[in-house]
């Protein structure tokens, strides 16, 4: 029965509005309507009743599976705009930290954001696991180190709780005979967001790649 109606339901909807388009007035509809619903050919008054009835709650049933067909596309676009705006927040919470390490310094502004339980893989060197291990690496960072970062991305997944930033450094110190020496690179920090809504970087990988062209900057071998 249900089926039955569906079927009614495709071929009457778009009669009677193709009818009303015509011009056809409702007592001029009135018969195809009840034709479509299997009444007598002449129908009687209370019958023609009941088919503009049945099909007045057709087309109101069609318009509700309409509207509930398209609630699914607008519940699946909700977390792609809650991700946009979780990845907005976390690209400006490392850009402000790399501005904020101008003025305190690289180490002390990358330790304040720093999670108890980090991880840190610099190029060459071995992973350094919890943040007194990865605080006492920094300090043997050698003295006058600048590292200045610039966001480029960030992703968060769905769930708002974890994401990572990507970008890319310029490291520069002055060596043993007072030459500056600049060393290019690239980045990946893994954030996730602690039980007071702020984010905190748990990994951090880094290693270098070739200056870019037109630089006249000496790097380290």
């Amino acid at each position: 029965m249900q089926n039955d109606s569906r079927i009614t339901l495709r071929v009457l909807v778009p009669k009677i509005k193709e009818l009303r388009k015509s011009g056809h007035s409702a007592s001029q509809r009135k018969p195809w309507v009840a034709a479509a619903l299997g009444l007598p050919a002449e129908p009687s008054m209370r019958w023609l009743r009941v088919a503009m009835i049945l099909g007045s709650s057709m087309l109101v049933g069609f318009c509700c599976v309409a509207a509930a067909a398209q609630q699914p596309q607008a519940a699946a676009s909700a977390p792609v705009a809650r991700t946009s705006n979780a990845a907005d927040s976390l690209l400006n919470v490392d850009r402000a930290l790399a501005a904020e390490s101008h003025k305190i310094g690289f180490v002390a502004a990358y330790a304040k954001a720093m999670a108890s339980d980090a991880r840190k893989l610099d190029g060459g060197q071995q992973p350094v696991i919890g943040r007194n291990s990865i605080l006492a690496l920094m300090a043997r960072y050698p003295a006058g180190l600048s590292i200045d970062w610039t966001p480029e991305e960030a992703v968060v997944a769905e769930s708002g709780e974890l994401g990572f930033t990507w970008g890319r450094y310029v490291a520069s110190v002055r060596d043993s005979d007072g030459k500056l020496v600049v060393e290019y690179g690239k980045y990946l920090d893994v954030w996730k967001r602690q039980s007071d809504g702020a984010w905190r970087w748990i990994a951090d990988i880094g290693n270098g790649n070739p200056p870019p062209p037109g630089s006249n900057s000496v790097q380290n071998p």
